[in-house]
Order: structure tokens, then sequence, then C-alpha cells
């Protein structure tokens, strides 16, 4: 049920996000989950920026000039919000294609695209769907690509505590679940207000917005948008807390 188990991780990471500013959870010995993106949009309901990374329950991919897989098409999704307009949501795997993709060939009985797979033997394209099992899926943009999934890998599986690289392809013929990290990122520095990156403007922020730009003299170091306000509206925050104008 990676469906559950993912969601619950963004759950508790948004809810973490709200008191921290920024939190990292993790997970093991989960489930195929579906399309990485849906769960990095979750934290939009909080307008919070979410990250998701994932290991594949099987390898199909070698490393960069090997013949072995020891990699998933170990996915990443990034969603970044955009306050009214539409947010921004990135959902790739790190292989050239998904695996669904080539299932989807083999169903149809459509031919693979030169570049996606090749054979291990004999380092020629394999074109064949119905022979993708014995075949690697290439990384996308070659070395690169390579190096993602081993990065993902590392952070979403061996910090995990859970089964990456050789040790899944040893024990590829049983089940061994999926291992996934979530990050989420509240850009709403305001602490004194309890918005806590709800959705909205923050209204002590926007206050102190407005008072800036009509009288000056009571906010200083305007600086990327983020300003350390000492007005009477933000009498109830520290001197020199840093106010985020959302």
């Amino acid at each position: 049920m990676g469906h559950l188990v993912v969601a619950r991780a963004a759950e508790t990471a948004i809810e973490l996000a709200r008191e921290c500013g920024v939190a990292w959870v993790g997970c093991r010995m989960s489930g195929h989950a579906g399309a990485a993106g849906v769960y990095a949009a979750l934290p939009l309901k909080a307008d919070m920026v979410g990250l998701y990374s994932a290991v594949a329950n099987a390898n199909h991919m070698p490393l960069a000039g090997g013949a072995d897989p020891v990699l998933g098409t170990n996915p990443l999704a990034i969603e970044n919000a955009a306050s009214k307009e539409p947010p921004v949501v990135l959902d790739i795997a790190t292989s050239i294609v998904s695996y669904g993709t080539i299932k989807n060939h083999r169903l149809q009985n459509k031919p693979l695209q030169n570049g996606w797979m090749i054979d291990p033997k004999t380092g020629e394209a394999a074109l064949d769907p119905h022979k993708s099992a014995e075949a690697l899926l290439l990384p996308m943009a070659g070395y690169k690509g390579a190096g993602l999934a081993l990065t993902f890998g590392l952070l979403a599986g061996t910090l995990n505590g859970a089964l990456f690289g050789r040790e899944s392809s040893i024990l590829k013929r049983r089940s061994i679940g999926t291992s996934a990290s979530f990050a989420a990122r509240n850009p709403c520095r305001d602490r004194a207000c309890g918005c806590r990156g709800s959705s909205g403007r923050c209204a002590a922020t926007t206050a102190c917005a407005t008072e800036y730009r009509s009288r000056p003299n009571f906010c200083h170091n305007l600086t990327n948008s983020l300003l350390n306000c000492r007005s009477s509206h933000c009498a109830s925050a520290p001197r020199g807390q840093r106010w985020a104008i959302t």
C-alpha cells in the first residue's frame, strides 16, 4: 500500500515544516505509489515546496558504462508553489523513459525505440518489448542520469535503512518494497502571526510590507523580498525577525 505510506510521509513532513520551516521524512518497506508528482504536490495546500524521491522496487538500469542492473528508475518530483499562478511541478524518472512505458509497449506489441534499452551481453539495442526483462534500461543523459539515480538511491534508500543497489538485485525475486524520502519547505518565516504556512498571504507581513512602502523608517533591510521588520505590526516578534513577503 505504497499510496498510503507515501501520503502519510508527506503529511508528516508538512506538519513538521509548519513548526521547523523544513522537514525530511523517510520510509522503507513500502510499495509502488504511482506518479511521484502527486505526492510532491501535496504541500501545495499549505503553500509549501515539496520534494519527493524514491528507490524503485526493481533494478532495470546499470551504472554508466556498466552491464549489471544495480539501479532502479529512481524518480524525482519537485513542486514549487506560485502564489495565485499554477504551480510548477516536475516529475521525472532517471531512466530515459519510465519502465511503465516499456510495459505499455509490451502490452501493445509495439517495438521499443532505439536508445531505450540494450542487451547487456552484446551492448546492442533491444527493440523487442517481450525480451525487456533480460535487457537494461538506459539512464537519461547517460552518466548524469545514472549519477542522479545513484544519489536518489542513497538519499531515499541507504539513509532510510532500506535495500539499495546490489542488495536489491540479489533479492529481486522476492518482494522487497520501495523506499522514499519526502521533504517539505515552508517559505513563510513568520512565527508570531501563527499562519504556519497556511494558505493566503500572512496578515502581519502584508501589513508590514504596506507600512514599509508608506513609512520606510519603520522597517529596514529590504533584500530579495525579505525584510527585518521593526514596525508596530510586528511588536510581538523579536527584533530582527525575518518576515517573508509571499
